[in-house]
């Protein structure tokens, strides 16, 4: 999967995604397709971040990360956690931007 951003004037971008069922257990498996990309388990919920060299964005105005995720072989709905941030580049909060969203998908077998 690819998670985009596009927000104006991006010196800098970061993401997280995590992927759960609804009582909040891990669903399937993320890993890295690249260096841009790191796998990050500090909460027993293992999420995918920007890696050090993967906040640099493509453009201005867009920023793409791209993660394997290997869905489980049944076990109801997966949520989708995202939020990513827009930064501007001036090492202060002033004028970054932080998205979020979430997506539902249903398990194989469901």
């Amino acid at each position: 999967m690819v998670v985009t951003l596009h927000s104006d004037q991006m010196a800098a971008a970061g993401f997280q995604l995590s992927a759960r069922f609804d009582d909040g257990a891990p669903a399937g498996t993320l890993a890295p397709v690249d260096a841009r990309v790191a796998v990050v388990d500090s909460t027993g919920v293992p999420y995918v971040q920007h890696a050090p060299g993967g906040t640099i964005p493509e453009t201005s105005e867009l920023a793409r990360w791209t993660v394997e995720w290997v869905a489980p072989a049944s076990g109801g709905r997966v949520v989708f956690h995202a939020a990513a941030n827009s930064a501007n580049g001036d090492n202060s909060p002033f004028g970054d931007l932080i998205y979020t969203t979430e997506r539902t998908v249903a398990a194989p077998g469901n």
